[in-house]
């Protein structure tokens, strides 16, 4: 995520820049892995990171993608730029050995998805740009 305008367009335009994260989360640890060349500025909570960015004292913040389509929704002069670089999954916890839950959980999921009911749901609260993407996203993840 960075600012309307930054010119930052891949997570590779990163490389010796200052870079906003929070702290011990997966975003922190790709971009160090993927650009280490990148300086983290690490704060604790997303409205610190929000502010610094704002504040110029990174030129993008790295975290999970949900988080930044949300923040997005809520922030007009920052957007979601570059490519996907983080596989997090999320998931529903399901205790070892309670197949009979994880079939009914997974069949579901997919019902949800394949009503539409899923992504009626997102577009309820969601919208522009945002929504498309989140979407492209969600395709892909029923369609591996």
């Amino acid at each position: 995520m960075a600012k309307k305008g930054s010119g930052v367009n891949s997570i590779y335009d990163l490389k010796g820049k200052k870079v906003i994260t929070i702290k011990g989360t997966t975003g922190a640890q790709a971009l160090a892995e993927l650009v280490p060349g990148a300086e983290q500025i690490k704060f604790s909570k997303t409205y610190e990171a929000i502010q610094a960015l704002r504040n110029d004292q990174g030129v993008a913040f790295a975290q999970d993608d949900l988080l930044v389509f949300t923040m997005a929704l809520y922030n007009p002069d920052l957007e979601v730029v570059g490519e996907f670089f983080n596989s997090t999954y999320w998931g529903v916890a399901v205790g070892k050995g309670e197949e009979d839950l994880k079939a009914f959980v997974n069949v579901s999921l997919r019902l949800m998805y394949e009503t539409a009911f899923l992504q009626d749901s997102l577009r309820k609260w969601w919208g522009g740009g945002v929504l498309d993407e989140y979407l492209r996203r969600i395709e892909k993840v029923f369609h591996e």
